[in-house]
């Protein structure tokens, strides 16, 4: 759902920016500059290049592409289907594959409980690596935010390139005449900077620091419901476990959900 949103977010933004260029009654011509559009773009992926390796620029973006191309589970859903995974397991044995396909960290814990390490073992060594998922995701987004500040700069720059040739042309036969559209041209560059800036790298890294958020309290109820299915607790306790990492209105309840299914 949250893909969802995000696609229709994206949508509304590009409608409501043709809006408002569509009633200045300029020629829509007047807002397109290739060369403006290269130097914004070119010199954010140079900066960053400049600024971070390549193995991290592959990461965030395949990071970003999940943003619109993955669909997020709810935290409710996926309590559900773990709880569910929890009463199989207690008498079928853990299965990785199948705990991969409802969260990924399920497989970190299955690894553990069939090394036989014990609750407290695993609990110490699992808040260890949810710390270090949560570093890595929080580097992450601190790429996305510095990138923030390049599209403008770059942008400006271009003004600037912009107005210092319209400003040499100033004494060419028509350089007086064409000083208004070329002025509108320079500042191109500018526009396309802030809304890469504001539309786009903004947006993104508001929107991973919420599945970071996120990602942090399901890890930890991954990690605190397969803990009680190894030492075979009932699914009653399983399921108030992964309620107290929910709000009030997602809390769940598996025998609802078996009567419903029922019905």
């Amino acid at each position: 759902m949250r893909t969802f949103s995000t696609v229709i977010g994206a949508v509304i933004a590009f409608l409501s920016l043709v809006y408002v260029i569509s009633v200045t009654n300029v020629p829509l011509s007047l807002f397109i500059s290739k060369s403006g559009l290269v130097l914004v773009i070119i010199g954010t992926f140079s900066a960053m290049l400049l600024s971070f390796s390549i193995i991290e620029i592959k990461r965030v973006f395949n990071i970003v592409t999940q943003i619109f191309f993955k669909n997020e589970k709810h935290m409710s859903e996926v309590a559900l289907d773990l709880i569910k995974f929890c009463q199989e397991s207690r008498i079928s044995g853990f299965n990785i594959e199948k705990g991969k396909q409802i969260h990924p960290f399920i497989s970190d814990c299955i690894v553990m409980i069939n090394d036989g390490y014990s609750s407290e073992e695993i609990r110490s060594l699992l808040e260890i690596r949810i710390q270090t998922y949560a570093n890595k995701e929080q580097n992450d987004i601190g790429i996305i935010k510095s990138l923030v500040k390049y599209p403008p700069a770059f942008g400006m720059l271009g003004t600037v390139i912009g107005l210092i040739a319209m400003m040499a042309g100033m004494n060419s036969e028509n350089g007086m005449k064409d000083i208004g559209i070329n002025m509108a041209v320079a500042l191109t560059t500018t526009l396309y900077g802030l809304l890469i800036s504001n539309f786009m790298f903004k947006p993104i890294a508001d929107n991973l620091a919420g599945r970071s958020e996120r990602n942090f309290t399901l890890r930890n109820m991954v990690m605190e419901c397969m803990i009680m299915a190894k030492e075979k607790k009932s699914v009653i306790i399983i399921q108030d476990v992964a309620n107290s990492f929910l709000t009030a209105q997602d809390t769940i309840s598996i025998y609802e959900e078996g009567q419903s299914n029922a019905a």
